[in-house]
Parts: C-alpha cells; sequence; structure tokens
C-alpha cells in the first residue's frame, strides 16, 4: 500500500487516489464509487477499524462555481456532524490537505431510488406511499431542528435504498438553516424539476414546505415512471398517467405540489397521516357516490313493489309478502354458510337479500344479516353498498331504525378488519350516528362528533377535540349496565385511540394503553353476557355477542402489536399472538385462518422466542404454500438471523409461486441476497 502523499493522479477531476492509496494514515481506497464537477467518491477501508466508509474527496481550487461547491460542501459537513438520525449519512472524519477536503462518511450499500426507478420501471403506489413515510420521517426530523434545517434538493437520486429496505438521504450540499424573519433565499439552487417555485425567484424563503414540494415530486416520478425534471417540466395528475392509480394518493401528490406553499401541507407530519391514509381520501366520496346511484335503483325496486301491493290486495298481498321474505332469507341462509366457508362473496347471496329487502323494507332482519355476511367473508363494503341507498330512500321509515343505523354507523366508522380491506367512511358514519335516536342512544351524539372531525382532511382534524369526546364518552359509557350497546361503545371508543395513535402519542397521551384499557372491559361485559345468555336471559343475540367478542379479539390483537411498535406502555407481541391464536378456532373460513396465521408468524418474527418464531414460519407455509408472501416472510427472517443460505432457499420457492409478481418484497430481498452472494 502507498500512502496518498507519495503518489498522485491527474484527471479531469483533479487528483484521483488510485486504488490501495491509504489517505489520512488510515483510510484504504478500495473504488471509485461517484465523481462531481469537483468532487470524487470512494469505497474505503478503515484499516484500524476494518470497516467499509465513503470518503468524499473535493477539490479546493481552479473549478468553475468554486466558491459555491465549497460553500456547499462547508454546509453538508456542518449540517452532518451535530446531527443523529438512521435516514441520514454520519460525518467520522474530515481530512483538510492543501488542494483538498476529504469527508469520510457512512458507506451506504444499495441504489438509489433513481437506479431503481430506471431499472425497474414505476414503483407500485403501496411502496411509494410507504417509502414517502420514511422520507418524512427524515424531513421531520430536520425540521424540528434549531433552528429548522431546510434540505431543499429531495429528488430520488438523493435517497439510497439499503438492501434491508431503509431509505437514507445524503448530500446536503445546498441545505439551509431557516431564518427566522427572512422574506428570501439569498442563492437560487435546486433540482429543475423537483425544486419549488420559492427556490427560483422572489417568492419568499424556502421553509419546509419546501421540502414538502420537493417530496411530492419525488413520489410522482417513482409511482409513474416520469422525470419531472425532464421537459418540459411539468406533473399531470398521475391517474392521467395511469388510470388504475390511487385518487387518494393523486389528491396528496397535488396537494404536496401546489405553486403556493400556503396551499401545500404545511408540515410533514400532515403529509405523514395521509400518506398513512391514502386509501381513505377522496374513497368517501367515491363510496356516496356509488350509493347514490343505487339509492335509485333501489327506489324503482320500491316503487314496483308498491304497485304489485295495491294490483292483488293488500291482506292476500301482505301474506305472499311474508312468505315470500321468508323464503329469501332461508334460500340466503343456505348459500352463504357454504360462502363464508369458502371465504368467497357469492353474489347470489347478495341478489336473495336484497330482493328480500325490497319485498318489504321495513323489517331490519335482511339488512343485519346481510352486513353480517358480507362482514364474515371480508367484504364489508359490497354490504354496506347494498343496504345504505335503502337507508337513503327512507322508505317506511327504515331510515329511523336505530338497531340498523347504528350498525351501518359501526361499520363505516370503524371499517373493514380481519383481513378486510374496506377503509371506512367517516362522513357516512357521522350521518347514520346523526339519525340516530339521542335520547335512547345518548353516545350517538359523541360518535357523530368525532366522525365529522376524522371526516376533515387531516391538517383541519381537531384532535384535542376529539379526545376531549373520547374522555366524555368513556365516563359516560362506565356508568352505563352492561349490554351490547355498552360493549359496542367501547370497542368503537378504542378504534379511535388505534386510529389516531400518532396524534395522540404527541399529544402525551398513551393511545394503545387507552385501547387496552377499553377492550379488555369490553370483552369482561361480553363475557358476562354470553353467561346470562346461557343461563336463558331474554333479549339477547348469541350472534350478535359473538361478533362483538370476535372484534374485540382482533383490536385486541391489534392494539397489542401496534403498541410494541410505537413504543407504547401496552406493547406486547405475545399476547396479540395470544388473541390471534384464540380466533383461529372461530375461524369461518380458509381466508381468514390463513389471514391469522400470516399475523401469528409476523408477530412470532418480531418477538425475541426464535423457536416460536421458526415454528410459525414453518406452520404458515406448510398451510400457505401457494402464496409467495408467505414464503417471502419466512425467508426474511432468515436473513435477519443471518441464514443467508437458507433465506435463499426460501426465496426461490417464493419465485415458483404464481402471485410473486404482487408480493411487495420479492425484488427488495433479492437485492439482498445478490449482495450477499448467495443470488445469481
Amino acid at each position: 500500500m502507498e500512502d496518498v502523499r507519495s503518489r498522485e493522479e491527474s484527471g479531469a477531476s483533479g487528483r484521483v487516489f488510485p486504488r490501495g492509496a491509504v489517505v489520512g494514515g488510515k483510510y484504504e481506497i478500495l473504488r471509485v464509487i461517484g465523481r462531481g464537477g469537483m468532487s470524487v467518491v470512494y469505497q474505503v477501508n478503515d484499516l484500524h477499524l476494518s470497516r467499509n466508509w465513503a470518503l468524499k474527496a473535493v477539490r479546493r481550487d481552479g473549478v468553475e462555481n468554486e466558491a459555491l461547491i465549497r460553500r456547499g460542501l462547508a454546509t453538508e459537513i456542518g449540517v452532518l456532524k451535530r446531527l443523529s438520525h438512521p435516514g441520514l449519512p454520519r460525518i467520522v472524519d474530515v481530512i483538510e490537505e492543501a488542494d483538498m477536503i476529504c469527508v469520510v462518511m457512512d458507506y451506504l450499500e444499495g441504489r438509489t431510488l433513481r437506479e431503481v426507478v430506471d431499472l425497474y420501471g414505476p414503483r407500485p403506489q403501496e411502496e411509494v406511499a410507504a417509502w414517502g413515510i420514511q422520507l418524512c420521517g427524515v424531513l421531520g426530523y430536520l425540521h424540528t431542528r434549531k433552528p429548522p434545517i431546510i434540505y431543499r434538493d429531495m429528488k430520488p437520486g438523493n435517497v439510497m435504498l439499503k438492501p434491508e429496505g431503509d431509505l437514507v438521504l445524503f448530500d446536503f450540499g445546498i441545505a439551509r438553516e431557516m431564518r427566522s424573519g427572512g422574506t428570501a433565499d439569498t442563492v437560487c439552487l435546486g433540482t429543475i424539476g423537483y425544486a419549488a417555485p420559492e427556490q427560483f425567484g422572489d417568492k419568499g424563503q424556502s421553509d419546509p414546505r419546501t421540502d414538502v414540494y420537493g417530496l411530492g415530486a419525488t413520489l410522482y416520478h417513482l409511482v409513474t415512471g416520469k422525470n419531472p425534471g425532464d421537459p418540459p417540466y411539468h406533473m399531470v395528475p398521475i391517474r392521467q398517467v395511469d388510470p388504475a392509480l390511487s385518487p387518494g394518493l393523486e389528491a396528496i401528490l397535488l396537494k404536496c405540489t401546489r405553486r403556493d406553499p400556503a396551499e401545500r401541507y404545511q408540515n410533514c407530519a400532515e403529509l405523514l397521516y395521509d400518506l398513512e391514509n391514502y386509501g381513505k381520501l377522496e374513497e368517501g366520496f367515491r363510496r356516496r357516490l356509488k350509493r347514490r346511484v343505487a339509492a335509485f335503483s333501489a327506489c324503482l325496486a320500491l316503487a314496483a313493489v308498491c304497485f304489485l301491493t295495491a294490483g292483488l290486495g293488500f291482506r292476500g298481498m301482505k301474506a305472499a309478502r311474508a312468505g315470500d321474505y321468508n323464503t329469501r332469507l332461508a334460500r340466503a341462509g343456505q348459500l352463504a354458510t357454504a360462502s363464508v366457508r369458502e371465504g368467497i362473496i357469492d353474489e347470489a347471496v347478495l341478489r336473495e337479500y336484497a330482493e328480500a329487502i325490497a319485498i318489504d323494507p321495513t323489517r331490519e332482519e335482511a339488512y343485519l344479516r346481510v352486513l353480517d355476511y358480507t362482514a364474515r367473508v371480508g367484504e364489508t363494503e359490497a354490504g354496506l353498498d347494498l343496504v345504505c341507498p335503502f337507508l337513503d330512500s327512507g322508505e317506511g321509515g327504515i331510515d329511523k331504525n336505530d338497531t340498523l343505523l347504528l350498525r351501518v354507523a359501526s361499520l363505516c366508522f370503524r371499517g373493514g378488519s380481519g383481513g378486510d380491506t374496506y377503509p371506512g367512511d367517516y362522513p357516512e358514519a357521522a350521518a347514520c350516528f346523526g339519525r340516530v335516536n339521542g335520547k335512547r342512544h345518548p353516545e350517538a351524539a359523541w360518535f357523530e362528533a368525532i366522525a365529522l372531525a376524522l371526516g376533515s382532511f387531516s391538517a383541519e382534524i381537531d384532535w384535542d377535540s376529539v379526545g376531549a369526546a373520547l374522555a366524555s364518552l368513556a365516563e359516560y359509557t362506565e356508568g352505563q349496565p352492561i349490554s351490547p350497546d355498552r360493549v359496542r361503545n367501547e370497542e368503537l371508543a378504542a378504534s379511535v385511540y388505534l386510529a389516531g395513535r400518532r396524534e395522540f402519542m404527541a399529544r402525551g397521551i398513551d393511545p394503545c394503553a387507552e385501547a387496552v384499557m377499553l377492550l379488555a372491559r369490553a370483552e369482561s361485559d361480553v363475557e358476562a353476557l354470553l353467561a346470562d345468555l346461557e343461563a336463558g336471559a331474554a333479549g339477547l343475540d348469541a350472534s350478535e355477542l359473538r361478533r362483538l367478542q370476535r372484534q374485540i379479539l382482533l383490536d385486541m390483537a391489534g392494539a397489542r402489536a401496534s403498541a410494541s411498535t410505537i413504543g407504547s406502555s401496552a406493547g406486547d407481541y405475545d399476547k396479540a399472538i395470544d388473541c390471534y391464536s384464540r380466533l383461529l378456532p372461530l375461524a369461518d373460513s380458509e381466508r381468514e385462518s390463513r389471514w391469522l396465521h400470516f399475523r401469528i408468524a409476523d408477530l412470532s418474527c418480531r418477538g425475541e422466542n426464535e423457536a416460536r418464531a421458526r415454528a410459525a414460519c414453518e406452520d404458515l407455509t406448510a398451510r400457505c404454500g401457494d402464496s409467495a408472501d408467505a414464503w417471502l416472510l419466512y425467508a426474511n427472517w432468515l436473513y435477519g438471523r443471518g441464514e443467508v443460505e437458507e433465506a435463499a432457499e426460501m426465496y426461490g420457492k417464493a419465485a415458483a409461486c404464481e402471485d410473486v409478481a404482487g408480493a411487495a418484497d420479492f425484488e427488495r430481498l433479492g437485492m439482498k441476497l445478490r449482495n450477499a452472494g448467495v443470488l445469481e
């Protein structure tokens, strides 16, 4: 090896360190990994610590824009030396020489997001949203420093995707500290297409909203594959590029990239919340529009029934209607049994229930049964799409039936569960709670207020008011006698704490602990009601109590798992796994059973019990061997333990599955295994 002082090479970028040279007496040059106008970046080996770093060598003089680039390097050093975040590289050493500054920092393995999209094309929107959430965390950290640090150069080429899936933001050459009271940036810097308008002119100084713009442009590039930095430097709504993309994600990106900063998200916390819930944005409007159209068809069906009634005579038709109604219910029930077992919705079941409702829209049985059926097959939204138009029509006063209104409101409020993808509809929930008789159900007013608040755009949600309403509701509920209504209220209140867990944590409230407390009380209540039923108590519905019991177990498992993720005192993977295990014997279908096994294996892999995790993965792949996701879960766990050859074997089994194209982790794990040298 040679010390760099004994040998130099000249090139377009000035002095170039040869392979094997030693910089600063300890950093051995391995290879060039990047070049700039006056800098070269190397992978180096620390001879003292036997680990790899990146070394950025920057010339001091003789290059166009020398002063600007030197200032950028000084900025990068100054910023990174006082920051500590897993999404940012660390500076570990600075070596200054007469004509060069060498900055030693974390060596980032992987590919930039620009390279990923260039290699593989537009990325799935779920993956892009997850990346956006990570980057919101990094930018939010920068923006909350004192003084705030504005990155100002967000783009896919400045984000490294590490083999394990984490993102790291690098290149802080044009970051700046935000000046309180400043009116304009002194230097116009940024990348065309990604830089906010205020970075190119006299429209005010850059602030956190500047980075929101850059992040929106970055996510646009990743999800569409279209570079906003290419002519004509224009971003269109993403669904003009791909109509299959989410309208919610489109709304988010449009808001991020407004020309006027006042119309954007005002901080990364607001953006993060909407990215976590992008499926809900715009979906509520689309569902309500769909139901309004369906309401017209429902009214036509009701009109036909009324016409038929007038033609046949009242008494004869009444008897015929009752018999036909019951026949439809019985037929639907028979068909539903097989459908639930298979876990696949049967249109014939929906048709029988719809025809029963059209025969007598004043009776609640068919409505409640179709809602129960669609929830059990994981298609809650289909049931609501059938029932809500009849509620909207108000025929026969069904829109004043508290039992039905509360069931619909609860489903819209909470959304689907147990693998059901229905995201919920707070405006629809608020409308239904608002119709409930407040004298009989005072809790409906609290839930209506909460649903109205949560149905607002994220920046407008008054979480303090939501918290106050929950506290009042909990106090009221605790004073009520044990009943199915009390159980439902406890479960719904717990769901609000879980839905807003990040916001509540930010306000000093432990949402998972609050949810667990409410759910524990609800579980105790429902067990007492089941005991009363077994003892012959009247007025209790066994199927409704069992439904509530299942929902409580699902919520409790989710609360325990979420608590472990956010550091809540209620976090406990073991208890979450226990809840899912208790649900296994109650699974109605193979679909539900598979979902539960996935959850048990996933949580087991996050815990510290190696034997249980391995057994859960073996059980999952034995039951769900046709699923690439099952093999990938096992492979990722093995990779994390350093068992890379075994992980490669499981990866190969995932590759052989028919559904591998939809497996989110497939390419990412493949990159890790290739870097580990166990995959071609």
